[in-house]
């Protein structure tokens, strides 16, 4: 039986990437082993529709993906958290223990790291660049060497956010006067968060139909300053909370 019948078979037709085919196809595995990497996979608690982003995990050799499963499991990380980032099951052993141990050194303790999974899984020169240059950006007193180094042990997420990213960030809400050393304000784009004052300003401080239409806006950007959570939520959640958040600017 074809590479590719076997995934459809096991998959119940589900469409997998063009790319997932190919490098499936083009791999050394063969259909015994897409079978055994498949019920592998099932039985750590992968879905059908995560196998399916992450189809090229049925070209591993299932001895990587068991290996890989045992060390996670060893660092504490539990099944479900290894079902959302299945692709550190098909990765390098050795990547994701330099990795690790890079995490440990920086000062990142063992449970943070299991929190933060993804960063296992991502390539180690961009880890210690992402550190390098983030732990001097963020650094806001100058007086304290490790005051950027610590946002980042308490929101190690960042780490896994490009440099660029964080540059823009630290500019864009320091042009508004609001303290960036927030790990969740740092996680999304400026431009993100320019919606999210459009919206504000559209929905609840009313700009087109504001007669003054300057200090609509000095208004808005004043609330924000003082909600900067504003610009961390989704606009579906701010759309749920409309009401409240009128109250509130209201007051």
């Amino acid at each position: 039986m074809e590479k590719n019948k076997v995934l459809e078979e096991l998959l119940n037709g589900k469409e997998i990437s063009s790319f997932s085919k190919n490098w499936i196809e083009n791999s050394n595995t063969n259909e015994e082993k897409i079978r055994q990497a498949y019920l592998i996979l099932n039985r750590i608690g992968v879905s059908d529709k995560e196998i399916v982003s992450q189809a090229q995990l049925l070209g591993k050799d299932p001895e990587t993906i068991e290996r890989n499963h045992k060390r996670l499991r060893e660092l504490g990380i539990s099944n479900e958290k290894i079902a959302t980032n299945a692709n550190l099951l098909g990765m390098s052993l050795e990547t994701m223990e330099r990795n690790y141990q890079y995490l440990r050194n920086v000062g990142l303790k063992d449970s943070k790291i299991v929190s933060r999974a993804e960063l296992l899984g991502m390539s180690s020169d961009t880890i210690e660049r992402n550190y390098k240059y983030s732990v001097g950006l963020l650094r806001q007193n100058p007086e304290n060497r490790n005051s950027g180094r610590d946002l980042l042990m308490m929101q190690a997420q960042l780490l896994g956010n490009s440099p660029k990213t964080i540059n823009a960030n630290v500019q864009y809400l320091s042009s508004l006067g609001i303290d960036y050393n927030n790990g969740l304000l740092l996680g999304t784009t400026p431009k993100q968060k320019r919606r999210k004052m459009a919206w504000l300003l559209r929905e609840i401080f009313d700009y087109r139909n504001s007669e003054y239409k300057k200090e609509t806006i000095h208004r808005m950007r004043k609330f924000v300053r003082e909600n900067p959570i504003y610009l961390i939520k989704s606009i579906t959640t701010l759309e749920r909370y409309r009401d409240k958040i009128k109250e509130k600017a209201g007051k």
